[in-house]
């Protein structure tokens, strides 16, 4: 079994992510800290993929964020070097408030 030695993250996607999280009035949780922080992000993050993440398995990591793990490099020309790369996933607004039927 190949077991990758590093995994990693963008740090435009955690900018993001914390901005996205700090706006969200519908987002609280009891498990939730009272301000997100990179730290608790990260905690989150490493916490939903565990151990030995699955390539192409998407985790829920927090309301409304999801992080989908990839080879490193899956979306660049030339491809990766081994690692792993966490993508976060975000829903725009979770409202419950502004909601169109799909039916």
């Amino acid at each position: 079994m190949l077991i990758h030695k590093k995994i990693v993250i963008t740090q435009p996607e955690l900018d993001a992510a914390l901005v996205y999280l700090r706006s969200q009035p519908f987002s609280r949780r009891p498990d939730s800290p009272e301000s997100w922080a990179k730290k608790e992000l990260l905690e989150n993050i490493l916490t939903a993929i565990g151990k030995i993440p699955q390539v192409g398995k998407t985790y829920p990591v927090a309301p409304g964020l999801y992080a989908q793990v990839h080879y490193f490099g899956t979306d660049l020309v030339g491809g990766g070097d081994g690692r792993l790369q966490v993508w976060l996933l975000l829903r725009p607004e979770s409202n419950p408030n502004k909601l169109i039927d799909l039916n």
